[in-house]
């Protein structure tokens, strides 16, 4: 099972070295730029329900006053984004995935859309059973995959585009990819 560590899950489980580690998204309703108000002031992330500062202690007030908000599968996190003007904060490009897929299942219509990435670092790591063997060899395998660079391969080569999704980037400049010749340089000199 992959879990975002927390003191209180610690006591009953091992976790892994981090499988995934990556800035904090949240996911939204498409495309209302006033739906973004009202979702900072309805979340549902448990990750935040405990904060004691900054923009997580904000959340999680919100979800002690809203705590039908709380869900138990991706469905009915998605039905709280779409029906009830709710956020949901997770790991990037978990909540990029979750777009595509809902895109996906729509016909290529985006009803979700994903916020900018936030300062903060969150990370993904197996849940495992407390005190077991394999945890060592979960955590070797990880380290191996790490260092290769196919863990981070991975999760570049197969983050969903989506775009036509994000709300205000539709129109963005693009770059210019010629190479930088000796030439560029000795131009800037002058």
């Amino acid at each position: 099972m992959v879990l975002t560590p927390t003191p209180k899950r610690a006591r009953f489980m091992d976790f892994t070295i981090p499988l995934l580690i990556d800035r904090g998204r949240f996911m939204l309703r498409y495309p209302e730029e006033e739906s973004r108000l009202a979702a900072v002031l309805q979340p549902f992330s448990l990750l935040d329900k405990a904060a004691t500062s900054g923009y997580g202690k904000i959340l999680g007030d919100s979800l002690r006053t809203n705590p039908h908000l709380l869900f138990r599968d991706y469905n009915g996190a998605i039905e709280n984004v779409l029906n009830h003007n709710a956020v949901y904060l997770r790991v990037g490009i978990e909540v990029l995935n979750r777009v595509y897929e809902d895109m996906k299942a729509n016909n290529g219509k985006c009803r979700l859309t994903a916020s900018k990435p936030f300062g903060d670092v969150r990370f993904l790591s197996f849940g495992l059973k407390k005190d077991q063997h394999y945890n060592n060899a979960f955590n070797e395998g990880l380290s191996r995959l790490r260092e290769s660079g196919l863990l981070t391969h991975w999760f570049n080569h197969y983050i969903p585009q989506i775009d036509k999704c994000f709300v205000g980037i539709r129109h963005v400049a693009k770059v210019d990819n010629r190479k930088l010749l000796v030439r560029h340089f000795a131009k800037a000199n002058k």
